[in-house]
């Protein structure tokens, strides 16, 4: 069975029948952005020795969700250079 509308009322549609899916915050997604929360700006260097553990793959998402947001960098010297993060706006 195929159903058809006015296309002019696509947006309406669409919106029915494809809804907004919110997701749960992992426990590692959480701790992370509650540290840059507390402690903005703060490099991916400095949450993981916080947490005691590599933050990447939770950055990542925390960044590809819009949760966060690379706001500058820091100079470490020798050891180089980290991209500074915060909480979006």
């Amino acid at each position: 069975m195929q159903f058809a509308s006015n296309p002019s009322y696509s947006d309406v549609i669409a919106c029915v029948l494809n809804p907004i899916r919110e997701r749960d915050l992992s426990t590692a997604a959480l701790e992370t952005i509650a540290i840059i929360a507390y402690r903005q700006p703060v490099t991916r260097l400095e949450i993981e020795q916080i947490r005691g553990v590599n933050s990447e793959y939770t950055v990542q998402m925390l960044l590809k969700n819009n949760l966060i947001e690379v706001v500058g960098r820091k100079d470490y010297g020798k050891s180089g250079i980290d991209v500074c993060r915060r909480i979006s706006r």
